[in-house]
C-alpha cells in the first residue's frame, strides 16, 4: 500500500470515527442488538472530480470505511446526486446503492460517475424520504458535499437560499427517530446556519488536515 493510499485511508478512518464518534452509533463488534439504517448523500458534482483536493477520492474512501464498519443487520444506502456504476450496475438517488455486510466494503472502489455535473438537493430529501419510512433500528442521515451552492428543480440557489433550504430540512427532521450530520468539505463549501444538538452536527473541512482536526475537537468533548 503506498504511503498516498494510508494517507487517504486514515483521513477516511478520521471521517467516521468524527460522522458517528459524537452520535455513539460506534459499537464493539459483538453489540448488534440495534440495527442501523445509513444513508450517505455523496455529492459527486463536478467540483468533487475537478479540484487539485480530488474530493471524490477522498469520499469514496471514507464511504469504504463507513462500509467496513457494518454490524450484522445494517444497511449503508449511498444517494448519489448523478448516476453511479457499480459493475455492470446503475443507482441513482431514486435507486441507492446499498451494502448490508462490512464483507461488501470494496465494492465502493467500483463507484464510477459518468456524468458529474450539479449539486441537486433533491438527492437529500430521497434520502430523507426513504429514512422516514423504516420502521425499525436507528436512522442516520450523512450529507458529504462540497458545494457552495445546491440546485432545485433545476435551478440554482444563491447561498442564502441554500442554507434557508438546508436549514428546512435539517430543522425539520433532525430529532429521536433521524440523527443528522452535514460535513462540508472545501473552504467555498456552504453551510447551513442550523444549531448544532444532540442529533444534528455539522462541521467544515477545508482540507485533510482540519478532518483530522474536527475529529479530535469532537473526540475531546
Amino acid at each position: 500500500m503506498t504511503k498516498r493510499l494510508i494517507s487517504i485511508f486514515l483521513v477516511a478512518f478520521a471521517l467516521f470515527s468524527f460522522a458517528f464518534g459524537d452520535f455513539d452509533i460506534v459499537k464493539a463488534a459483538n453489540k448488534t442488538d440495534v440495527s442501523r439504517n445509513i444513508a450517505i448523500v455523496f455529492d459527486n458534482s463536478g467540483s468533487m472530480y475537478s479540484n487539485r483536493d480530488k474530493a471524490w477520492c477522498r469520499a469514496t474512501y471514507a464511504m469504504e470505511v463507513f462500509a467496513s464498519m457494518l454490524n450484522k443487520g445494517d444497511t449503508l444506502s449511498i444517494y448519489p446526486m448523478h448516476p453511479i456504476n457499480v459493475g455492470n450496475n446503475e443507482y441513482t438517488m431514486d435507486n441507492p446503492f446499498k451494502l448490508t455486510d462490512s464483507s461488501q466494503a470494496q465494492k465502493i472502489r467500483d463507484i464510477y460517475t459518468e456524468f458529474a455535473s450539479v449539486t441537486p438537493i433533491e438527492s437529500v430529501d430521497r434520502a430523507i424520504s426513504d429514512l422516514k419510512t423504516i420502521r425499525t433500528g436507528k436512522n442516520y442521515l450523512i450529507v458529504l458535499t462540497d458545494g457552495n451552492a445546491f440546485y432545485k428543480n433545476d435551478r440554482e440557489l444563491s447561498a442564502k437560499e441554500t442554507k434557508k433550504e438546508l436549514d428546512k430540512r435539517f430543522e425539520k427532521n433532525a430529532g429521536s427517530d433521524m440523527t443528522a450530520m452535514y460535513l462540508g468539505v472545501g473552504k467555498d463549501v456552504v453551510m447551513p446556519n442550523t444549531k448544532e444538538s444532540e442529533y444534528f452536527v455539522k462541521r467544515q473541512a477545508e482540507d485533510s488536515e482540519d478532518v483530522l482536526k474536527a475529529n479530535l475537537e469532537l473526540m475531546s468533548k
